[in-house]
């Protein structure tokens, strides 16, 4: 398959009308929302753990109670 010159195979749609996505394409794709999800989670997980450092005058400056604060950081590092 040949490609107009200044365009990606990403550029290209097909006879529908709908953008062609290479297989190539595909995977990378996947492996950037995959990035994405993790790196989500690892700042969640990393929140949580700073929560824990919080005194109770600092809870009260962002509106958290203690009780907040462990149903917050008990919560899987996946769940928001």
């Amino acid at each position: 398959m040949t490609y107009p010159i200044n365009r990606s195979p990403q550029d290209i749609r097909t006879a529908d009308g709908s953008r062609f996505v290479s297989p190539s394409g595909s995977a990378a794709i996947l492996m950037r929302t995959f990035l994405r999800i993790v790196r989500q989670w690892q700042i969640r997980s990393r929140d949580r753990r700073h929560l824990l450092e919080l005194d109770d005058r600092m809870l009260r400056d962002i509106g958290f109670t203690r009780a907040d604060l462990y149903r917050e950081t008990s919560k899987p590092f996946w769940r928001r």
